[in-house]
């Protein structure tokens, strides 16, 4: 940007200098002859050809800046659904007459698109700070994340998207709680449920009903960065069914 304008104020200077012109020996008369039609036509080629010669010059300097101009991959976060706002990743049968379908993982996934014209390198999305706030309290509790890039769904840190698709993430899991039979025939919980909010898996330390708010990154790298805020409430009650669950939990994006 400093080069520019250093070129621009030399140009400009030196316009200017060239109509005051105080030195007599730059001066120059201009020939009032009248030239023919055959000479004006061979003025105008020779600045065409001058103009295009420029271009050319010009394109083969700065080609890769000209097509990162109007070469650019563009991605924008896809807002959730509704209903249901959670998917069920894995599921099991409870029973051998009824055969009732009882879910052991929620998840609510990140749908990102680009719609550019050019791949997008080396997507990653890492979670860069949260903090939960309980409700009918002004006190806000804030962690600290690893900033470790969270696992696509084809296991890997950084993947590329190409123009006109699509690809998923989860941001948020929950897990069903751990069961063990006893000798007795009894189920006891070993565990509760388990929240984890990116590769955070320290949420189930606040165990009182209340919202998180997660903030997420995306990097590439031929795009610029982006913010965006995932706000989670859930109750801390675990449903095996999808539509008891809904009741338990909500979750927002904005940025």
């Amino acid at each position: 940007m400093k080069k520019n304008l250093l070129v621009i104020v030399i140009v400009i200077l030196a316009f200017f200098i060239g109509i005051l012109n105080p030195f007599k020996f730059m001066s120059f008369e201009l020939d009032q002859t009248p030239i023919s039609r055959a000479e004006y036509v061979k003025i105008i080629i020779s600045i065409v050809a001058a103009f295009l010669t420029f271009c050319a010059v010009s394109v083969a300097l700065f080609k890769e800046k000209i097509l990162a101009t109007f070469s650019k991959p563009n991605l924008v976060i896809a807002k959730p659904q509704q209903k249901p706002n959670f998917e069920i990743i894995t599921e099991k049968m409870m029973g051998n007459k009824n055969e009732i379908i009882e879910a052991t993982m929620y998840c609510s996934r990140l749908l990102i698109k680009n719609v550019g014209n050019t791949a997008a390198t080396e997507v990653a999305i890492s979670l860069e700070k949260l903090v939960f706030k309980e409700h009918n309290y002004t006190i806000v509790n804030q962690f600290e994340p690893s900033g470790e890039s969270l696992k696509w769904n084809n296991n890997q840190e950084k993947i590329n998207i190409l123009p006109n698709s699509e690809k998923l993430i989860n941001i948020v899991e929950i897990f069903a709680p751990k069961k063990t039979s006893t000798p007795e025939g009894k189920t006891e919980i070993q565990q509760d449920a388990e929240l984890i909010i990116g590769n955070f898996k320290e949420c189930n330390k606040k165990t009182k009903p209340g919202v998180w708010t997660a903030t997420f990154v995306i990097h590439a790298q031929n795009h610029k960065h982006m913010l965006f805020d995932v706000n989670i409430e859930w109750q801390g009650k675990w449903k095996g069914r999808l539509s008891d669950f809904e009741t338990e939990y909500k979750y927002t994006i904005s940025n």
